[in-house]
């Protein structure tokens, strides 16, 4: 940028600051010339250092700026130090941006602290953003700071360090040579996962389908899976997995997998996230930053990824936020394993397959299907509060209706669901059964909580229950991109005798699921998994048509 004049023709004030997440948003009013084009930056006090901002809407006088603080600066958080807001016209002309008088406090010069904001990132780690409004001026600007202990002083490792030093470091090098000694073809594909011992979901919808088009013959398609993200790798594996990635052109995950996320790549290696979930219900990644096990905001997790998809535009901010990305790099091409919704084959034969499996669905007049999410931070502490269900209130209802209940627990939560044994008859565990997408073309009706599955669900045009007892204390542990109360499409219920009413007397607000079906997916006929094949894989324009 060339060097900035100081010619005194316009300015510009701020009259609204909110928070929403880790985006900053600003509200002013342009003063002089609105004919002319304006750009902003924060820029650095002590260096002049300048980062420009990106998302910037004016309409007339007015503009607003969205500001992610965990990714503004190169993607990564703005670095420690006090960053002036300054806006620059065509000319070159700098001026700063002041505060107006209505959010200085009693028209003193004292800004209001709840426009700052302190991230805890990790035990003793905190990220500090805090507003300031200077003392002379009323110019708005930024107090960087990253608080954290002091690295320690190394000590002799143990052995069993040792030996896990030594493991990583075989898979560092196993993956630098296969990175820099095998030319990169554009024809190897990669499929991984730290969390289903085989091949489902998204991956495996993309992967079949490739299959099915016989792309097979001209891409080479690896896998390497394990269970869950503590479970131990084959022996196999352990060398399989840094070689395919380090050859891979294409590197396919659908949750956070993270052997992937510590490498550096060749330019040309697509690093593509699935995402199991479907939609931005909850917040997850980056979104949750300062909340109980969210990422650490030095860390690069997530950052890596080459290509994010999603199922409509409504929710590519809500990605690009989690994953902590440019919204550009997020396509919303659909979710792949919703291509079984619209295929018929496919649901007929995995209803005889689970009528196989659990054989009181032929006879019953009703299924309900029992799918909540989990609580607590992440894999190490996932637990469901077994004694918020009813089994007698339930079992009561089943026995009058002709109707079965089927539970499908998170496979990350810890502690089993142990159904009485007078109930086997009416009460089925599916947990251990890997796919809910499944059991949904079996399900009547689907009694949840906070879980994405709703959005696959919708699909077929059903009736939801939302039991949200402890809706309050999940708010303030996970929170949502939007207002739960709006956003569900079915009923809330607060206590297991108002979701036992609710099923007696079929109230289910219906009416909701077809608003949010439309809202929430960008396309309703399948086709997912081939266009993240031909907008990712074969570089296809994204207005081809499917």
């Amino acid at each position: 940028m060339e060097a900035i004049n100081t010619v005194n023709s316009f300015s510009a004030s701020i009259h609204n600051i909110e928070w929403e997440r880790v985006k900053l948003k600003i509200d002013g009013l342009i003063e002089g010339s609105i004919s002319d084009h304006y750009d902003f930056y924060y820029k650095n006090k002590e260096t002049n250092e300048l980062i420009p901002i990106k998302n910037v809407k004016r309409e007339g006088h007015s503009f607003s700026l969205t500001i992610n603080v965990s990714t503004l600066y190169k993607n990564d958080r703005i670095p420690d130090g006090k960053w002036d807001l300054i806006m620059v016209d065509s000319n070159n002309t700098e001026k700063k941006v002041k505060v107006a008088r209505n959010l200085i406090y009693k028209g003193k010069k004292v800004f209001d602290k709840q426009f700052s904001k302190d991230f805890k990132s990790g035990p003793k780690r905190i990220y500090q953003v805090h507003l300031e409004a200077g003392k002379k001026d009323n110019s708005l600007y930024l107090d960087v700071f990253f608080e954290h202990p002091a690295p320690k002083i190394p000590k002799k490792p143990s052995l069993k360090k040792r030996l896990s030093m030594y493991k990583m470091g075989m898979f560092d090098l196993i993956f630098n040579l296969a990175n820099k000694f095998v030319k990169k073809n554009g024809k190897r594909v990669l499929f991984t996962s730290a969390s289903r011992s085989e091949i489902g979901g998204n991956l495996g919808a993309v992967h079949d389908r490739m299959i099915e088009r016989g792309l097979d013959k001209e891409y080479k398609l690896y896998q390497v899976f394990k269970s869950n993200i503590h479970a131990r790798s084959s022996f196999l594996d352990k060398f399989k997995l840094p070689f395919y990635l380090g050859i891979a052109d294409y590197i396919f995950i659908e949750d956070f997998q993270p052997m992937v996320n510590k490498l550096k790549y060749d330019p040309r290696t697509e690093v593509v996230q699935l995402w199991h979930a479907n939609g931005a219900f909850k917040t997850f990644g980056y979104s949750r930053l300062g909340k109980p096990a969210s990422p650490v905001i030095d860390g690069m997790n997530h950052r890596i990824y080459t290509k994010a998809i999603t199922s409509s535009k409504h929710v590519i901010p809500y990605y690009a936020e989690a994953f902590a990305i440019d919204e550009s790099k997020v396509l919303a091409t659909g979710i792949p394993k919703t291509d079984i919704f619209f295929d018929e084959e496919y649901r007929r034969k995995t209803t005889e397959k689970l009528e196989s499996l659990y054989p009181q669905i032929k006879t019953a007049d009703k299924v309900i299907l029992f799918g909540p999410t989990f609580r607590g931070g992440g894999p190490k502490t996932a637990y469901y509060p077994m004694n918020k269900l009813d089994f007698k209130a339930l079992a009561e209802y089943c026995k009058a209706h002709n109707a079965i209940a089927i539970f499908k627990m998170h496979f990350l939560v810890k502690n089993k669901l142990e159904i009485p044994a007078e109930y086997s008859d009416i009460f089925i565990d599916a947990t251990d059964y890997r796919e809910i997408n499944d059991i949904l073309f079996i399900a009547d009706v689907l009694i949840t909580d906070y879980s994405s599955t709703v959005y696959e669900y919708s699909l077929l045009n059903k009736p939801m229950l939302f039991y949200a007892f402890d809706l309050e204390e999940y708010i303030s542990a996970r929170d949502f991109y939007d207002k739960f109360e709006d956003f569900v499409p079915g009923k809330i219920v607060r206590t297991f005798n108002e979701l036992i009413n609710s099923l007696e007397t079929e109230e289910y607000e219906f009416e909701k699921v077809e608003l949010f079906r439309k809202k929430n997916f960008e396309f309703l006929e399948g086709g997912a998994s081939d266009r993240v094949i031909d907008w990712i894989i074969l570089k296809k324009p994204q207005n081809t048509e499917i």
